[in-house]
Order: structure tokens, then C-alpha cells, then sequence
């Protein structure tokens, strides 16, 4: 990169170390300004590994990285190059500036005391501007503040707002009093804080616009107040004018950006937008409204381009036109109320008005108790026997559909979009389904019901993909090497996570499941190697595609986000912690100039899948990851944003005979002449998996009385598959 550029002479001067770091600074900033953070980290990152820069200009670029991962959400990042990078005192704005970042990390991380020493520090020092000391004093007393119900922190945070406003004009000064009027708002100052939050918003209407993004979070911060105020009418209103400008916002927005550029937009905006469910009962029409918009702006993808604006505008009353007799259509939500995390259902009939349904806090579903373990961690385990006793509990299957059964006739076909814990839930095979009579489809969003009419035709062409070797890298065709990236980002957060190279073993029921489907299938192409610069190359000429390999979610949790944090800026890197290994992925690391054989949901986004009618993805986990608001990001989200149609899943590592018999039967009933829908195939699949006996014959038995053995027949029938642990990991979602 620090090649001179031009034509080359022998008398050329090199560029100088001051040139070299000011032509650096210059790059990054213009990257940063252009929103592209990313290549601001790049450019940054490779200065400091450039022998020529000397250890103050070391200190210089670490610093400016910092704030860099600061604007990204890197906060442990920032600390760990800070630390790394630590200037003498003697170095006075060096330090100033080192200092600054540090207060900022810890701030945004919690670590409240350590983040306090270093803004005293920094004080102390005669830092200048100081208003930039007082906004993290005050930004980080306002999320203790929130956090803990603490008056007197927050009224020590308006005080410090209060400080920072004198020396402002212009519109930073009205984001700062937007702030102050939320803790006055949270003081109990209700007078003062609606005075000011319309101070606010009067000033940003008439200079900036009522499509400016400052505009909009501070109409966000209004209806908080309000809220804070008892008015919840009037905040009804104020959400509802801040969501369809969110909407806008998007509208406009969605077909310019890239796909990480989306990801960030939804990572800083879906805890913003669920604070409108805080409305609860008295808006659910709006409300349901609300969560389409959330599931529709989390799964649009590249793929989407042509109808971002459609989906972006569908509504619950268009849903609503879409159901047929006996549906209906749910939709679960996770929002915060009153620092508890809760979960609601949204449900629409066919005919008649949307119901709010309050169910339960996350701590009582988290923690309710599942086989002598909390439900989270029975989830979140291995073990078979917690998963049997998750899918038995009667006291779970209550849980969730006691509640909704008043409001959803037996025998209805549902259409559920979950959330939160949910997506880590296969709920439509709990206890209570089948005694309820209901067919229970999971769907993505159930705005995807708008599309049923619009599904394209089937190719018909099926690629099966199993028994891969890891431990060999096939050459690539020469067009797809040529068209690929040669992306290492996916082994490279896969090493840093788990500090070693990726390992996966040879799967023999891999290559056997592959094997019997076969047959089942046709026309069919098998590959029993497969690259990733192949893979991503040849999807779109497929309609069906079966992946029978290693899948990987390197995090299997719920985690929010800290409400106190919602208007910080960060990136979502949630997708580089799933994937798919494919041929060579153990050796991939001694081929740099290869992809990486992971092709983790994040590079899934990138693809178009617009022509496959149903993805299987016949892997431990495809169907987990971190989940937040719009699900796990892993395997099935990267599917959905690349525009596949529907998705076959695991929730857990499944057991290779089990796996093989339940594919098996399943394309028999979808392909193989029976004409039965993907759905039916997998009701019919699961009944025969379950089924399966095994007939053992004993011969002998030990006589007591005797001391001897002697000879008697005895005839033992067991059902070796009947517990769910083999049956209920295959989830399908969106067969519409």
C-alpha cells in the first residue's frame, strides 16, 4: 500500500514518515466521513504495523483507531489497542487525547468507577474543549441514572448538560438539551422537560427538516417523556409519527446502502423502534404495524432491492386481507418495560381487530425450571436429556399457549413469527399443539404472507452436497476463483474467538445421508467436494439445495442491549459468528489466496438466492446464533436477506441415523411423487422417525432357583427415535 505511485525515476525522494502519517490520517478521515468505518479501521491498522512510524506516531494512530472502534460499537477493541499503545504523561495532549478514549470505552462498557478516574485525570490536566469531559461525564451519568432509578445521579447529569449547554450553539446544542430534558423527564420535572423536548423539536423542524435524523430521535425522546409522564395517549401519537418517519427514513435510505451499511442501520435502530410496544393494550393495530416494520427492515437484503419499498410499507391490515378462513397470524415481540425484559403476542384473526396479549418477564420464561435446569441453559445445551425434557414439559407448553388460547380457535392454521428465546424454541412441537389441534407455521415475518401470490416457478434443479473432506482444498472452477473475493474474515473471527484454527471431523453419516437421497431426487447433481468460491458461484442456478456439513454458531445466547445505550453508534458483526464449513476449512489458513472454506451468514448475505424455493441446511445449529429483536444472527437470517424462499434448520448437533431417516422420508413425501407440501413432507417425516421400532429377541434367562440359565423366548420392542431430541430439531420456515 505505501508503494510510491507513478512512474519511476531513479532520483524519486521517498515519501517522508511525516508525509506518510499525514497522507494515512488523511485516508482514514475521509473514510470516516463517508460512514465507511470499516476501511478507517483498515487503513489505520495497517500504519500500525508499517516499521517506518516511530512510537509517537505508534500512540497517535492507536488513538485515532480507538475512536474508530468507539463508532463501531468495538468497545472492548478500543481498550485493548488504548492499553496496548500507552503514551508517557510527559506527552501532554498525547495523553489528554489517550485519556479522552479510555473514559470513553469504559463508559460504554459500564466500568463507570475506572471511567470516572480517567475524566478526573483528563480534568485535572486543563483539558480543552471541556464541554467534550463534561458530555462523557454526563452521558455516563444519565445511563447510571437509568439504570439504577438514582435521582441524584441524574440530577448531577442535567447539571453537567446544563454546563455543556452554555458554550453551545447550533444544532449540538440541541441534542444536548433533548438529552437534559429526558433526565429531567426521569426527575420527575415533567413541566420542564415537555418545554424543552418542544424547544427542541421546534428549532430542528424549522432549520434541519422533519426527515432530519436529529429531528427523528428527538421526536423518539418525546414520546419517552411522555410515557414518563403518564400521557401514554399522547405518546401513542408521538410513536406513531416517529415510526412512520423511521419508515421513510428507511425507504429512502435501503436501496442506496450496502448490506453491512443495513446491518448497522438495524443494529442502532431495533431497540429505538421496540420502545413503542411499551403502548402495550392501547395501541395493538399500530403495534403490529410496528413489529413488521422490525422484521422487514432486519431480513431485507441486496436481494430485495427491487421491492424494499413495498415491504418496508406493509402493514397489518394488508396482512390481515392476506389470511384465509381459519388463519391467523402471530406475531411475538421482546421489548423493555420498566427495566424488565417482557414478551408479548400481537394476534390478528381473519376478521376482527388485533389483540395485545401480555405474557411473560424474560426472567420467568429464562428461568422457569425444565428438568432439574433454567430453561435458557436446557436450551443452550448438548445434553439429550435436557432437550427431551424441554419438548416434554407440560408446564412450558402452558406457558406459551394457554395465554393465546382464547383468542385462537382450535383447529386454526397460524402463522407465528417468534422472538427473543423463542427462536432458540421449536414452540410448535410443544405438548399442548396437538391437543389444541393447531398447524402451526413458522414464518420470518408475517408480512412475508403479502407475497404468496408472487412465489416464482421451480428450476426443478437440486443440488446435494455431503461428505466433505476438511481436510483437502479442492481447486476451483477458474470463473469462480476469478469472480470471488478470496475473503479470510470468517476464519479469522472464527481463530480469534476460539484462539486456534478452525478443526471439524469427517462426517460418515454426512456422506450416507447424501447417498440415500439421492434416489429420492431428480434431476439431481451430488458433490461430495465443494468449494466455497464454487458454491457462491453456482446457487442461483438451483432451486433446491441440500448442505449436508459441519455448521458452527461460535454464540448460542440472548443478550439485549442495554437501553441506556440504544442512540450509541454501533456495527453489527453478529453474522461472522456462524457459518458453514465446506471442503478444506481445516486447512484454509495455509491458502491465503482462497476463500476461507467458512462461509459464514454474513458472506450468505451477499449472495442471490432469489431462486431457491427451499434451502435444508442439514447442519448442527444452522438455526442458532446471538439472538436480538429479529432472531438469531446466524445461518437462517443470511438465507432470508439473500432472498431463499424457505429454510430447513437444526436447533441443536442432531444424530446422523436419525438425521438420514428424517431426510429421507421427507423428500419421498415433497419430491417423490406425493405431492405433499414441504410442511406435510415434514409432519409426515417426523411421524415415521417416531415410529421406527426395533424388535430384539432374548433367548435366555437366568433361573434362581436352578442356578442356571436355560432357554426362553422373549420378544422386546422398543421406538429408538421417539424422544424429541431426534425428532424436534428440524425446524421450516416461511413454507407460505
Amino acid at each position: 500500500m505505501w508503494m510510491n505511485v507513478g512512474p519511476c525515476h531513479a532520483q524519486s525522494k521517498p515519501i517522508r514518515r511525516g508525509q506518510r502519517l499525514a497522507f494515512t490520517d488523511s485516508i482514514a478521515r475521509q473514510c470516516r466521513k463517508a460512514g465507511d468505518y470499516a476501511q478507517a479501521e483498515a487503513t489505520y491498522k495497517e500504519a500500525l504495523e508499517d516499521s517506518i512510524f516511530k512510537t509517537p506516531d505508534r500512540i497517535k494512530l492507536a488513538i485515532d483507531l480507538a475512536e474508530i472502534y468507539l463508532l463501531r460499537g468495538m468497545y472492548t477493541e478500543a481498550q485493548m489497542v488504548l492499553d496496548q499503545h500507552q503514551p508517557i504523561k510527559e506527552q501532554t495532549t498525547q495523553w489528554q487525547h489517550w485519556l479522552m478514549r479510555k473514559a470513553q470505552a469504559c463508559s460504554y462498557q459500564r466500568k463507570y468507577d475506572e471511567a470516572t478516574l480517567y475524566l478526573d485525570e483528563l480534568e485535572a490536566t486543563g483539558y480543552t474543549p471541556i464541554n467534550e469531559v463534561y458530555d462523557c461525564r454526563a452521558f455516563m451519568l444519565m445511563q447510571q441514572g437509568m439504570e439504577n432509578h438514582n435521582q441524584h445521579i441524574l440530577q448531577t447529569a442535567k447539571n453537567y448538560f446544563s454546563k455543556i449547554l452554555k458554550g453551545l450553539e447550533g444544532k449540538d446544542r440541541y441534542i444536548v438539551l433533548s438529552n437534559m430534558a429526558l433526565t429531567e423527564a426521569m426527575t420527575g420535572k415533567s413541566t420542564e422537560a415537555l418545554a424543552h423536548i418542544n424547544e427542541c423539536l421546534n428549532w430542528q423542524k424549522s432549520h434541519l427538516g422533519e426527515n432530519h435524523p436529529d429531528y427523528i430521535v428527538t421526536l423518539r425522546k418525546k414520546a419517552e417523556i411522555l410515557m414518563l409522564t403518564g400521557d401514554k395517549h399522547q405518546a401513542k401519537a408521538v410513536f406513531h409519527d416517529y415510526v412512520e418517519k423511521e419508515r421513510y427514513a428507511a425507504i429512502t435510505q435501503f436501496p442506496a446502502f450496502t448490506e453491512q451499511q443495513r446491518l448497522n442501520y438495524w443494529a442502532n435502530k431495533k431497540t429505538l423502534i421496540s420502545e413503542a410496544f411499551t403502548l402495550e393494550g392501547l395501541a395493538p393495530d399500530f403495534l403490529y404495524d410496528v413489529a413488521l416494520l422490525r422484521h422487514q427492515v432486519a431480513l431485507l437484503g441486496e436481494a430485495d432491492r427491487e421491492h424494499m419499498k413495498e415491504r418496508l410499507q406493509t402493514t397489518a391490515a394488508m396482512v390481515q386481507k392476506e389470511l384465509r378462513q381459519n388463519e391467523v397470524a402471530v406475531e411475538f415481540v421482546k421489548y423493555e418495560r420498566d427495566d424488565t425484559l417482557r414478551y408479548a403476542a400481537l394476534v390478528m384473526p381473519k376478521r376482527g381487530n388485533v389483540s395485545f396479549i401480555s405474557l411473560w418477564s424474560e426472567p420467568a420464561i429464562n428461568n422457569l425450571p425444565v428438568g432439574g435446569k433454567q430453561l435458557i441453559d436446557a436450551l443452550c445445551s448438548k445434553s439429550v436429556d435436557d432437550k427431551n425434557a424441554v419438548y416434554n414439559s407440560q408446564l412450558l407448553s402452558q406457558m406459551v399457549w394457554q395465554p393465546l388460547a382464547t383468542h385462537i380457535p382450535k383447529g386454526s392454521k397460524v402463522y407465528f413469527s417468534p422472538d427473543g428465546l423463542l427462536h432458540l424454541l421449536a414452540i410448535e412441537y410443544l405438548p399442548d399443539v396437538e391437543q389444541l389441534g393447531y398447524e402451526l407455521h413458522r414464518v420470518s415475518s408475517t408480512g412475508r404472507l403479502t407475497e404468496r401470490k408472487t412465489s416464482k416457478k421451480s428450476n426443478g434443479r437440486f443440488l446435494l452436497v455431503g461428505g466433505l473432506d476438511y481436510d483437502d482444498m479442492p481447486t476451483a472452477d477458474p470463473t469462480a476463483m476469478k469472480d470471488s473475493a478470496h475473503k479470510q474474515e470468517a476464519l479469522h473471527y472464527y481463530t480469534n474467538t476460539r484462539n486456534h484454527y478452525a478443526y471439524f471431523r469427517y462426517l460418515q453419516g454426512s456422506r450416507q445421508e447424501v447417498d440415500t437421497i439421492r434416489h429420492f431426487v431428480s434431476p439431481v447433481d451430488v458433490h461430495y467436494e465443494q468449494t466455497e468460491e464454487d458454491l457462491k458461484y453456482s446457487l442461483s442456478h438451483y432451486s433446491t439445495l441440500h448442505l449436508s456439513t459441519h455448521g458452527y454458531s461460535l454464540y448460542v445466547d440472548v443478550e439485549p442491549i442495554p437501553l441506556a445505550l440504544r442512540d450509541s453508534i454501533t456495527e453489527d458483526r453478529s453474522l461472522l459468528a456462524s457459518g458453514l464449513a465446506l471442503s478444506g476449512a481445516n486447512i484454509a489458513y495455509m491458502h491465503p489466496d482462497r476463500d476461507d472454506a467458512l462461509l459464514s451468514a454474513r458472506e450468505i448475505c451477499d449472495l442471490d438466492l432469489r431462486g431457491l424455493d427451499l434451502v435444508v441446511a442439514s447442519c448442527c445449529q444452522s438455526a442458532q446464533g446471538h439472538v436480538s429483536d429479529e432472531g438469531p444472527a446466524g445461518i437462517v437470517r443470511g438465507l432470508k436477506k439473500a432472498g431463499a424462499k424457505s429454510v430447513i434448520a437444526t436447533l441443536w448437533p442432531v444424530d446422523d441415523a436419525a438425521t438420514t431417516l428424517f431426510m429421507t422420508w421427507f423428500y419421498e413425501a415433497w419430491r417423490g411423487g406425493k405431492g405433499s407440501s414441504k410442511w406435510e413432507a415434514m409432519r409426515q417425516a417426523r411421524q415415521r422417525l417416531r415410529a421406527v421400532s426395533v424388535t430384539s429377541h432374548k433367548t435366555h434367562h437366568f433361573n434362581p432357583a436352578k442356578l442356571r440359565s436355560e432357554r426362553k423366548a422373549k420378544e422386546t420392542t422398543t421406538h429408538p427415535y421417539d424422544a424429541p431430541y431426534f425428532w424436534a430439531p428440524f425446524i421450516l420456515i416461511d413454507d407460505i
